[in-house]
């Protein structure tokens, strides 16, 4: 099973290596970059991957010009969709602008979670 995840292509539809914007389908999620004047990085590679902000996404197909003119749309397999929320959630590039609420609140309570098992392990780490 594969999750569609549709990036915004600014202004006038051409390609211009940047995610100013996010979207889930059915309206599960809108998200907008923080500095949208400054979005983060966004390319594709032949290889049926993308980079968004230095990390490269694997995706089963992709289509340009995906509903309207100004998105590009890219499935995923459901373990990297939800990778790659959890990993854009974490990384603070982007707000939720609207969307399903308890879908935010759970990626939000899972990486508080994360934070917390992380912080736990760097506590009881033996030390040399």
């Amino acid at each position: 099973m594969t999750d569609l995840v549709r990036i915004d292509i600014p202004d006038n539809g051409l390609f211009a290596s940047i995610a100013q914007q996010i979207q889930l389908p059915d309206g599960l999620m809108e998200l907008e970059a923080r500095d949208y004047d400054r979005p983060p990085r966004f390319v594709v590679f032949g290889d049926n991957t993308f980079r968004l902000a230095g990390k490269r996404w694997p995706f089963v197909r992709a289509k340009d010009w995906y509903g309207n003119w100004c998105w590009n749309a890219y499935w995923l397999d459901e373990p990297v969709a939800r990778a790659f929320l959890i990993w854009l959630h974490g990384r603070r590039l982007f707000d939720c602008t609207c969307g399903e609420e308890r879908l935010y609140k759970e990626l939000i309570s899972f990486t508080q979670r994360m934070r917390t098992a992380r912080n736990l392990l760097q506590v009881i780490e033996p030390t040399h």
